[in-house]
């Protein structure tokens, strides 16, 4: 199972801060077992698999009949991540 989070630094803080102590050090203990290696760097490249799930995405945002100007494309364009 995958889950993306499109949250930023300081709500991921506060999400962590509801933690119970027993979560929070095994939260602790994965984060510390990550490989830099695996993590997304700015400017890396997005994968096909990103694009066409944001593709969908915006096809179903259309059909609902929510738009986006340029400027808000652009912002969701330059926040993609690599897996």
């Amino acid at each position: 199972m995958e889950l993306k989070l499109n949250i930023g630094y300081g709500e991921l803080l506060d999400l962590v801060r509801q933690l119970s102590a027993q979560d929070l050090a095994q939260f602790k203990e994965d984060v510390a077992n990550i490989e830099v290696g695996s993590l997304s760097l700015p400017g890396a490249p997005v994968s096909v698999d990103d694009i066409m799930d944001n593709l969908q995405g915006s096809e179903a945002q259309a059909k609902a009949g929510q738009v986006f100007t340029s400027e808000e494309v652009k912002q969701r364009i330059e926040s993609w991540t690599t897996k």
